[in-house]
């Protein structure tokens, strides 16, 4: 029975594939919605956060410009604070700070001063008694004085401008009778009583005409114009010269507080090595004063050496 059942084909019962029914095809229809809703959720939430991020961004940006633009204004008002009053402290980026303008004075002596020189001499041979360092000296103070009285009567009408427009304030600030009674008072106050008042308003004059380009240029026009009026004569690089140097001695009295130039009543004296060279004589006594010295403050350090011609 063994060996027969070997020998002979045995019938096998085939496998049956299951037939998808209708109920499965709902199923994963079902799943493939939930998968794509939850895709598209997805991309969503990844724009959003996409947008959220460049929106960031750009606050970011923002506040980086704000920030290094207070740390900016903060440096310079802590410069300010620290240079008030104290002419040593000088802000680097500042084109009129007292050592350029120490090097531009000096600049001025070897470069304008020599072309004007070599004009008025030739200009001066006919006059046996006139001396081409004397007169341009002369130039030099001419342009120093008219610069220091343009810079005080400009300060000058802008305190009492300012001094007025915080009297009007005062006198608002009073009701209608007061006004009557009490107009009469006001108008005699002090200077000193409104200082309080106008303080800040003349100290930002006075540290942003120091860099007014304006303010230079007509001051500048007017020392030209009024010296060519006075010398019609005058040579080209002389004009020049009445130009740099009057745009010199504008910035130097302008400063706060004024830097001075030195050149009168140094003559018959031993000449101070630390204030003057010597001009093309080797003697000990000064003869007159050839170009000046400039100093940070009156009675302060030297900037700018000046020249001196001495008797031997």
């Amino acid at each position: 029975m063994a060996n027969k059942s070997r020998g002979q084909p045995q019938n096998k019962t085939p496998k049956l594939i299951p037939c998808a029914t209708d109920h499965d095809f709902s199923t994963l229809t079902t799943k493939l919605k939930i998968k794509e809703d939850m895709l598209d959720k997805i991309d969503q939430k990844n724009k959003q956060l996409y947008l959220e991020n460049e929106r960031l961004k750009r606050e970011n940006e923002i506040l980086e410009r704000d920030k290094e633009a207070a740390l900016s204004r903060l440096s310079k008002i802590a410069g300010e604070k620290l240079a008030k009053g104290n002419p040593s402290i000088t802000d680097l980026g500042d084109p009129n700070r007292p050592t350029k303008l120490g090097e531009r004075w000096s600049s001025l002596y070897t470069d304008e001063w020599t072309d004007a020189f070599e004009e008025i001499s030739t200009k001066c041979k006919t006059n046996k008694t006139a001396v081409p360092e004397k007169i341009l000296l002369k130039i030099v103070d001419w342009c120093y004085t008219t610069c220091s009285k343009l810079s005080q009567n400009q300060a000058k009408r802008i305190e009492l401008l300012l001094q007025d427009v915080a009297l009007q304030f005062n006198l608002q600030d009073e009701s209608k009778n007061d006004i009557n009674q009490n107009i009469h008072a006001k108008c005699g106050m002090t200077v000193t009583e409104e200082d309080d008042s106008i303080k800040p308003f003349i100290e930002t004059f006075r540290s942003q005409r120091q860099n007014n380009e304006r303010l230079m240029e007509t001051a500048v026009k007017r020392c030209v114009d009024d010296y060519v009026k006075s010398n019609n004569e005058a040579t080209e690089y002389e004009i020049i010269f009445v130009k740099k140097c009057s745009q010199l001695c504008w910035c130097i009295c302008i400063a706060d507080p004024p830097m001075v130039i030195e050149y009168k009543n140094f003559e018959r004296h031993k000449i101070d090595s630390m204030k003057f060279n010597k001009y093309n004589r080797s003697g000990t006594t000064v003869e007159f004063v050839v170009w000046p010295a400039l100093f940070l403050y009156k009675d302060g350090p030297v900037l700018a050496k000046g020249t001196v011609q001495t008797n031997g």
